[in-house]
């Protein structure tokens, strides 16, 4: 059978499997004059292998179908089956509880030992997604022959498309789906994932009209083994009909490519067609066909047309940038405003592939510049697997990577990611050259701890991101109390792969049960809670009683000692837990002079509450020179532009995102320094991203509004601020700077009154009465509340020279006196 019968074999096999899936009737035959509607040979052949599959089932007796087990599941239906795998209704068989589930199987196609190894990391990063929208991950495995499954959340429920149809939805109602279905998007990209398969049968719709996207696994396991020969046989890591031109060409994807297949999605929903008519579904046809044909002229009306095109574009970077503007045009065409989607003119596309040649050379510009600088020096180093048999010991795994990190960020040639930004990936979330993509690095570390009694197992392989290939591994079997050696060596080990310069040896080298302490005191501390965080100082003043020569405790004692007042609750901290924290600190660089972090917090002490703005400098120079440290990086861009000094602020910003880029203190420290900057849109787009990613991070959302107020879209931040009060009061004091900004400074009054009233301890902080004041053009209530706010010391007060809500008052003796006494002026 040469190339061409086996794909038209293919083609009739999936045909007359899909046709199975429906009833003998219309809705069979309606379906099929879809699939084959411009080859009429194929439909006559699929005709007669179900006329001879229906002839077979009634004149031979039905045998009872052995349906097989997957672990504890056993399959009691098929649900369907198709090219990329097949479902099965499936049922709890060890009694443990009753559920149903759906139970996908992976193609044979998918049988190697490397796919299986994929297929465990994926199933603990489906695992993490948690949104109402998005269906739920229960359990997995691989079966004897070696095909990995997936027991997924079953949904009771059709395809959006069916649907649709068959509630007979008009327009308007479809648009609200398709809006579903970017809500899912919006969350999966926020947690930095590409679906990769958006299409109907993926997106199923309940009875209350409730839509879930499905099937994150099996697209990523077959796009993760890059086997060009899976696609010759018929084998795409995609559905050709909803695939965007750079999918089907095989080149690397973006969060564009989903934006496209939902744009084909919206399309199909409201045409009842494809934009496309696909005559060739070999590799060569479909790309052909998706990289140059133009869409069907979709007959929709023109804001609604021009979104449909804006998803379909044929470059990437022209359309949509992301989910949540498309679905913000999708909300403006259902109340009636204008949306920003335009169709393109020829000529305006002539100029935009001019501008798309431009900005290719200047992309490939910045990233040789960006990374030829460190070359390979980059790294991240993932959360190590706990492997111990008692819980109780993951404060081993946990610890021994991140002073890992921290030992490896002492090399100055080697770029290390903070363990704030790598964290995300605990469990395995991702696949090991993804995590490195998405972390800008050319190299990851994993690992495992395994601990039993007094006896450590750890194991560490060292990856290159760009091939995978294996650059260094090693497995150490030692006493507990020989922890930090086996850092040391395994440092030594990665220097010596990455050619990079070793570090200098440990100033100290502390006492077993003092850093057994110390691993404990930094897991606790991640725990977030006000018990964690007082087992956490106690366990540290254990390791300094143990070891008073350990400077990592001091340090880390320092840090806790200056935020027991969020552990309480409070919005400052006292001048005894400022004293205490800095002394602490004080003592840790005394102890070992060349700690960056150390250094940090003490030009954030001297900014915050000595306003000596020289000496903070000084002290980031310092940690500067030590090493790269996101904290010196952060906490260096703040001061430049509390000081205005903007342009010099961008490069430690650029710094500070490089080497933290996923945190939530980082992510919602770049859109502040945006928004003093006055830029709106780009502090907005980070928040925004990580309101995706923690869709319960209040601060993010009261940034979003913050930016909408600032530029005079009041209603759009009302809308995104109003029911945060519910879950956290003092938001209500963002809702008054919104009526403030509109002019309605009655209703901004009476929202603010109640917390105004509770001074001097209004549980929020002083600078937001300022802000309200000032968006009323009230200067002398403006710079009271700011005298408040200096007198509290509190950390926002430092930006009264550069925050854009201030700038018509800035020029008067109030705010010049202010601006004085803070330090900001001689």
């Amino acid at each position: 059978m040469n190339p061409d019968q086996m794909e038209r074999f293919r083609r009739v096999e999936a045909a007359f499997d899909g046709a199975l899936e429906f009833a003998p009737g219309a809705d069979r035959e309606a379906w099929l004059q879809k699939q084959c509607a411009n080859d009429a040979e194929m439909l006559e052949e699929v005709c007669q292998l179900l006329e001879g599959h229906e002839w077979v089932r009634a004149a031979a007796p039905a045998a009872a179908e052995e349906l097989p087990r997957f672990g504890p599941w056993q399959a009691i239906r098929l649900l369907g089956r198709g090219g990329m795998g097949t479902v099965y209704l499936a049922e709890r068989a060890d009694g443990a509880f009753q559920m149903a589930a759906a139970v996908k199987v992976a193609p044979l196609a998918l049988a190697s030992q490397e796919i299986e190894e994929r297929f465990r990391r994926e199933r603990q990063f489906l695992a993490s997604l948690d949104h109402p929208k998005v269906a739920r991950l229960i359990d997995g495995g691989v079966t004897g022959s070696g095909l990995p499954y997936l027991v997924m959340e079953f949904v009771d429920g059709l395809s959006i498309d069916r649907f649709c149809d068959t509630h007979e939805l008009d327009a308007r109602a479809r648009i609200g789906m398709m809006r579903q279905v970017l809500e899912a998007l919006i969350y999966v990209h926020g947690r930095q994932v590409i679906h990769r398969d958006l299409k109907p049968s993926n997106i199923l719709v309940d009875a209350g009209g409730n839509a879930k996207l499905l099937d994150f696994g099996t697209a990523r396991l077959v796009d993760a083994t890059g086997d060009a020969a899976l696609t010759k046989t018929g084998m795409y890591a995609f559905t050709p009909d909803f695939a965007s031109p750079e999918q089907a060409q095989g080149k690397a994807l973006t969060f564009a490519s989903d934006i496209y297949s939902a744009g084909v999605l919206l399309y199909r929903l409201l045409t009842g067609r494809p934009p496309y008519v696909m005559k060739d579904y070999s590799a060569v046809g479909v790309a052909d066909t998706i990289s140059h044909a133009e869409p069907a002229p979709s007959g929709l009306d023109g804001p609604l047309d021009a979104i449909v095109a804006t998803a379909l574009r044929k470059t990437p970077e022209e359309r949509y940038g992301s989910a949540a503007e498309m679905d913000a045009d999708l909300k403006r065409y259902l109340e009636g405003e204008p949306v920003r989607a335009r169709r393109p003119r020829k000529f305006a596309r002539m100029a935009m592939a001019g501008a798309a040649v431009l900005a290719c050379v200047a992309a490939a510009w910045l990233v040789f510049h960006r990374s030829a600088a460190p070359g390979e020096a980059s790294i991240a180093v993932l959360p190590f697997a706990n492997l111990s048999a008692e819980p109780s010991s993951k404060y081993l795994s946990s610890g021994f990577a991140d002073e890992l990190t921290e030992t490896l960020s002492r090399l100055k040639a080697l770029r290390v990611i903070a363990p704030s930004s790598v964290a995300r990936f605990e469990g395995g979330e991702a696949d090991i050259r993804e995590a490195g993509r998405l972390l800008h690095v050319a190299n990851v570390l994993e690992g495992s701890v395994a601990a039993e009694g007094d006896r450590v197992k750890i194991a560490a392989k060292l990856e290159r991101v760009s091939d995978g290939r294996v650059l260094w591994s090693e497995t150490y079997e030692r006493q507990a109390s020989e922890l930090v050696a086996v850092q040391s060596e395994l440092a030594a080990g990665i220097a010596r792969s990455l050619k990079v310069a070793g570090a200098r040896a440990a100033k100290h080298v502390p006492k077993p049960e003092a850093h057994d302490y110390v691993m404990k005191a930094r897991y606790e501390e991640q725990q977030l809670t006000s018990d964690a965080a007082a087992q956490a100082r106690a366990d540290l003043e254990r390791a300094i009683a143990l070891d008073p020569e350990y400077p990592a405790a001091y340090f880390d004692l320092g840090v806790e000692r200056f935020n027991e007042a969020v552990a309480r609750g409070s919005t400052y901290q006292t001048e005894e837990e400022r004293r205490s924290a800095e002394q602490l600190i004080h003592r840790a660089l005394a102890l070992d002079p060349e700690l960056p972090a150390a250094h940090a917090m003490l030009a954030e002490l001297a900014m915050q509450y000595d306003w000596d703005w020289n000496r903070a400098e000084r002290e980031l120079r310092l940690a500067e020179a030590e090493a790269p440290n996101s904290s010196a990086e952060q906490y260096f861009g703040f001061l430049l532009i509390f000081r205005g000094r903007f342009a010099e602020a961008d490069e430690h910003i650029r710094r500070f995102q490089d080497l933290d880029p996923f945190s939530t203190p980082s992510m919602l420290n770049l859109a502040t320094m945006r928004n003093l900057e006055g830029r709106f849109a780009e502090a907005r787009e980070s928040a925004e991203k990580l309101h995706a990613i923690f869709p319960k991070q209040l601060a993010a959302q009261e940034m979003i509004g913050a930016t909408y107020i600032e530029e005079g879209r009041t209603d759009l931040a009302l809308e995104e601020l109003r029911g945060l009060k519910q879950v956290f009061p003092p938001a209500q004091m963002y809702e008054a700077m919104a009526e403030a900004r509109a002019g309605r400074r009655e209703d901004a009054l009476r929202l603010m009154r109640p917390f105004e009233e509770k001074y001097p301890n209004p549980g929020c902080a002083m600078q937001w009465f300022a802000l309200v004041y000032a968006l009323m053009g009230d200067q002398a209530n403006t710079v009271k509340w700011l005298e408040r706010s200096a007198d509290r010391h509190e950390f926002q007060v430092l930006n009264v020279a550069v925050h854009p809500v201030y700038a018509a008052m800035r020029n008067s003796a109030g705010f010049r006196a202010l601006e004085k006494r803070i330090g900001l002026i001689p």
